[in-house]
Order: structure tokens, then C-alpha cells, then sequence
């Protein structure tokens, strides 16, 4: 099995001919009728999805609750703002 993407709200995985497409109820109630039509010609099944189908849940929300979570975040973004910048003046 492939995981093509991961995300909180949606993991997609690809076995052989199947792609597998698990939504979190949040993510369905706001996107329902986008879904339903992207999907009007495809077979839909429901399935729960274990920390045993991805094991990437049991880290997800981890660090809900750290307070410097939002300074880590930040320093990422600040560090590849500059490497972009560096990866933009190269390429000049």
C-alpha cells in the first residue's frame, strides 16, 4: 500500500487498481456536495480509519497543547523564507 497524501482531516492511500480515500466527518460536512460531484461516477465505501490502517495518528495532536509549538513554526517559516531568498538569488 502507497499513502499518497497525508493530512488531519484526509489520507489517501493507493493498493494495485484501488485508491482509498478516508475523510474526517469535519472535513465531510464542509465539503460534501464538492465531493459529491467530483465523485458522481465512483464507488464509495466508508471505513474507519486505526492507528493500526496509519501509524502517523498516534502523533497527530501531539503538540496541541506546547507552548513554544507556534515558535517552532515560526523559526521554520523563517528559515525557508531565507533559504528561498538564497535559492532566488542563485538562480539570477
Amino acid at each position: 500500500m502507497t499513502i499518497v497524501k497525508i493530512s488531519k482531516d484526509c489520507l489517501i492511500t493507493q493498493d494495485q487498481d484501488t485508491i482509498t480515500l478516508n475523510l474526517s466527518d469535519n472535513y465531510l460536512k464542509e465539503n460534501q456536495q464538492l465531493l459529491l460531484q467530483q465523485t458522481e461516477n465512483s464507488q464509495i465505501k466508508n471505513q474507519e480509519l486505526t492507528e493500526e490502517d496509519n501509524p502517523w495518528l498516534k502523533y497527530a495532536g501531539m503538540y496541541e497543547n506546547n507552548p513554544l509549538f507556534d515558535e517552532v513554526l515560526d523559526d521554520i517559516k523563517k528559515y525557508r523564507q531565507q533559504i528561498d531568498l538564497q535559492t532566488d538569488f542563485e538562480e539570477i
